[in-house]
């Protein structure tokens, strides 16, 4: 069997689940959409695919702990628990019935897929293809134990969405079949669907009226999905239908205020129907705990559908579709993220090896920190306080020993929320890359700090320097607290950033073209981040923003300095490039040199001093007034053969 290193991140919904799309496609999540194929039920007898060699491989891979494919490294739903081969009978179906939808929402993949230059052709689940998938499972001796009818689009758009549920019901009587809709649709529909066999309908209504629905259900209108729900509560009721009709609500810096809740269950206990407030992640998300909402509408956690936050209680509360007994911890509880102490494994590579210095001149241990580093109450910053008094100061240390005691740590909070919610986060991808780069695991890193009271030698070896957050984009994954569309700042709105070289003139010189050297690692994870050597390496980057929208006046540090330690009898050559082109290739360890660079831009030029004494190399600006930043200036020392890199610097200013 091959198989690519597994993170330990649990199993895949693919060693218990199948997912359809619309156009018959079997992939490996929803999440996938239709880039990946791994057979279709067109074509596929579908019974045979779950016991053939595909699903039996995926299956095999993850209980040795390795992944069947490169890409699971980068799943977002790598959440589940080990697959249990006592479970190779069952199977839970993830059919999306159309992809058609009437909304825009903002993160959802829908909107992406219909927004991109190559959208997947609208269609509809074939009705025939998927009663013959069915039968295909029962000749296996398959038992599907959950039809979940949900995919990129909104179900209800499928023109016989009601035979999907009959039909599903008929050949699997017990599964447990519910759908996910955006509700905006007439009393028809709603009576459609009432009496049809489903367990349950969530209508997805995030906000007590338009404005606060809409900033997220783009396209939808709060009345008609209202009227929608109720007309569907009320023919639920008469047909004395086993269908629970379930508000769901999602939970964005927008509509999480006490008022929001609160008139949201009270107009749901008017509508006759339960409503379960969801916790998610992403730039907008809600930063309400579980607990806070447990104690503003006195129910507990567990009338939640998913609740994102699971260290709030030290568990994942469980998911509990039927209101039967809960699952026990060790159920519901992904090992990944559990000591064999039973303690929480909070620890992150990142809090012993990196700091962030923002725009602004604070510091934050990564980019994602829900809070700087404060001392006193106050955030600390490079204009206050040296960068040695801030890696060892009574933040960090305190940072450190929670996390060698399981304790969670206040500032890594949204890494917690995506790994109950995705099973993974920057934190787990962080901890997997630095494992293998660093070869030492969680156990070494802690012991070798707990005894200098947590306390760390030297520097970080890897720094984020933030110079700006302007940015002339808005990416949706981009951090929203950071960067800010270029067309409408109003100070440099008319700016046409052009930073175009003259190559001729680098050519004609004693410059040559070198290629740009990548420094990768061999585990990306979710995020797709560049790491250096681990022997002394630094690495200064941007963040949040355009670099090359960085102006020189707000950088924060107007000499950069990296310290290249050699050990003896080791030649050093000094390497520089500047956007692909060496400026320097030279002996630097015995000779110390001062030489100027011109660096010409589109519109402009600016000469640069890089100056090299003895082992210290340092980076000097000597225009302030040049319009552009530095766009990758990287300086590094190798062994005289050039084959092995003693260190690293990147600056990108």
């Amino acid at each position: 069997m091959i198989g690519f290193p597994g993170h330990g991140y649990g199993s895949c919904e693919m060693c218990s689940r199948l997912f359809v799309k619309a156009d018959g496609t079997l992939t490996c999540s929803c999440m996938i959409g239709y880039s990946v194929s791994l057979g279709n039920i067109h074509s596929d007898n579908v019974g045979e695919f779950v016991r053939g060699p595909i699903i039996s491989f995926i299956r095999e891979s993850f209980s040795a702990g390795l992944e069947p494919f490169e890409r699971c490294s980068q799943c977002l739903v790598r959440n589940q628990p080990p697959f249990d081969p006592a479970d190779r009978n069952k199977i839970g179906l993830h059919i999306e019935p159309s992809n058609w939808c009437n909304l825009y929402c903002e993160a959802c993949l829908c909107t992406e897929d219909r927004n991109s230059s190559k959208p997947a052709p609208r269609c509809h689940l074939d009705v025939d293809a998927y009663e013959r998938m069915l039968a295909d499972l029962k000749a296996e001796r398959i038992n599907v134990n959950m039809i979940a009818l949900v995919g990129f689009g909104e179900p209800l758009f499928h023109p016989r969405i009601a035979d999907l549920v009959r039909i599903g019901r008929m050949a699997f009587p017990d599964a447990y079949i519910y759908i996910d809709t955006n509700g905006n649709f007439g009393n028809k529909k709603a009576l459609e669907i009432a009496d049809c066999g489903l367990d349950m309908i969530n209508v997805a209504i995030d906000g007590v009226d338009q404005r606060s629905y809409e900033a997220y259900r783009k396209g939808g209108n709060f009345e008609k999905v209202m009227t929608f729900t109720r007309h569907l509560a009320d023919a639920v009721r008469q047909a004395n239908s086993r269908t629970k009709v379930v508000w769901k609500y999602i939970l964005f810096r927008w509509n999480d205020s006490d008022g929001h809740i609160l008139t949201a269950r009270q107009m749901a206990k008017q509508l006759g129907i339960d409503i379960q407030f969801h916790l998610t992640v992403g730039p907008n998300a809600s930063h309400r705990r579980s607990d806070e909402i447990d104690a503003l509408t006195g129910r507990p956690s567990t009338s939640f559908y998913l609740d994102r936050s699971f260290l709030d209680n030290d568990v994942v509360p469980p998911i509990n579709l039927r209101n039967e007994s809960a699952w026990t911890d060790e159920e519901v509880c992904n090992p990944y993220f559990r000591l064999p102490s039973g303690k929480i494994d909070s620890f992150c590579f990142l809090a012993f090896l990196h700091l962030q210095i923002t725009p602004s001149g604070t510091v934050k241990m990564c980019c994602i920190a829900e809070e700087e580093v404060q001392k006193n109450g106050r955030p600390m910053s490079v204009y206050s306080h040296k960068l040695d008094e801030i890696w060892n100061s009574e933040y960090m240390l305190e940072a450190r020993k929670s996390m060698a005691e399981g304790r969670q740590v206040k500032a890594c909070m949204r890494c917690y929320r995506e790994e109950a919610a995705l099973g993974e986060s920057r934190r787990t991808s962080m901890n997997a890359a630095w494992s293998l780069k660093t070869k030492m695991s969680r156990e070494e890193i802690l012991e070798k700090a707990a005894l200098r009271g947590f306390s760390l030698d030297g520097h970080p070896i890897f720094y984020q320097l933030n110079m700006g957050n302007l940015c002339n984009l808005a990416c949706r994954m981009c951090n929203g607290d950071y960067s800010s569309r270029l067309a409408a700042d109003t100070v440099l709105s008319a700016w046409n950033p052009a930073a175009s070289l003259d190559i001729p003139k680098w050519q004609a010189g004693w410059l040559r073209l070198a290629p740009l050297p990548y420094v990768g690692v061999d585990v990306s994870g979710f995020y797709d981040f560049e790491f250096d050597g681990t022997k002394g390496a630094v690495r200064w980057s941007d963040g949040n923003g355009e670099i090359s929208m960085a102006m020189p006046r707000s950088m924060m540090l107007d000499r950069l300095q990296a310290r290249f330690c050699a050990p003896d009898g080791v030649e050093l050559m000094l390497r520089v490039t500047f956007n692909g082109f060496e400026v320097f290739f030279g002996n630097v360890t015995d000779h110390p040199l001062d030489m100027d660079v011109d660096i010409s831009f589109g519109n402009g030029s600016s000469k640069f001093r890089l100056c090299f004494i003895s082992s210290t190399v340092g980076f000097a600006d000597d225009d302030r007034d040049f319009g552009i930043g530095l766009l990758d200036l990287r300086v590094s020392c190798v062994k005289n053969s050039g084959s092995e890199a003693l260190s690293l610097t990147r600056f990108d200013t």
